[in-house]
């Protein structure tokens, strides 16, 4: 039996390589090759791993340092013809082959050869911490905290709806939730308010170019509806800038 199959199978050889070859001939091809003349600044010539023969093919700038010796991949189709030596051994380099122009948004690209750009072109925003409080489970008096707000178009607050003290041994905040504003530094008033164990509270801000001004905060009792002042309620925990990028 095994010698019917050889026999057959040397009876179709030729005409299985022959198809082979033709439907690969189109086909983009890669096979390792070994250096054996260094780039010359048109052509390089490759030999096949233990081969005897050497070809000369032009080759691509990441191998223009080769020297002999080196293992290198060989691209083509059709026939060696159209070889060319594309990278070393260990497959192209990144930063050699990166794509330096810009690709078009239409062409899901992002129209920029920089990430900054990118974002711009996108309409990316960029969130930078201004501020954050040094003692967040502590009283908040009236106060003012400076920075610089004139290049931001947006202020996010991040609050603690209410300090409590735990009968003198600690302190701890209930709630953290943020609130955005718009400003332009000219001074607005904004008012921030929230709810406590079923009682409201509120505190008012505003936004100056160099800075935020914050009052004292209050505590509105439900049932009664009067007003008392507390350092305790909407305690600032984190301050955020927001502004386009570009």
């Amino acid at each position: 039996m095994i010698a019917e199959a050889g026999a057959f199978w040397n009876a179709i050889k030729d005409k299985v390589k022959a198809q082979c070859r033709e439907m690969m001939g189109k086909a983009l091809q890669c096979e390792r090759y070994d250096v054996t003349t260094a780039p010359n600044g048109s052509v390089i010539g490759v030999t096949q791993p233990f081969g005897k023969t050497e070809i000369r093919i032009p080759y691509s700038g990441e191998v223009a340092d080769a020297q002999v010796g080196d293992t290198v991949l060989v691209y083509w189709w059709s026939s060696l013809s159209n070889a060319k030596a594309w990278c070393y051994g260990n497959g192209p380099s990144l930063s050699g082959n990166a794509v330096t122009y810009p690709i078009s948004i239409e062409n899901g690209g992002t129209g920029a050869n920089t990430a900054a750009q990118a974002l711009s072109n996108l309409g990316g925003i960029q969130i930078v911490k201004l501020w954050e409080n040094a003692s967040p489970s502590s009283f908040f008096g009236a106060q003012t905290v400076s920075m610089a707000l004139m290049p931001y178009e947006a202020v996010e607050i991040v609050w603690a709806t209410y300090v409590s003290d735990n009968g003198g041994v600690s302190r701890r905040f209930t709630g953290k939730y943020p609130i955005i504003w718009p400003t332009d530094g000219s001074g607005v008033g904004c008012q921030a308010t929230g709810m406590y164990a079923g009682n409201a509270v509120e505190r008012f801000i505003r936004f100056y170019s160099s800075g935020i001004v914050f009052d004292n905060g209050a505590y509105y009792n439900t049932y009664g509806g009067s007003s008392i002042a507390r350092a305790q309620v909407l305690v600032p925990l984190e301050i955020y800038g927001i502004k386009g990028v570009g």
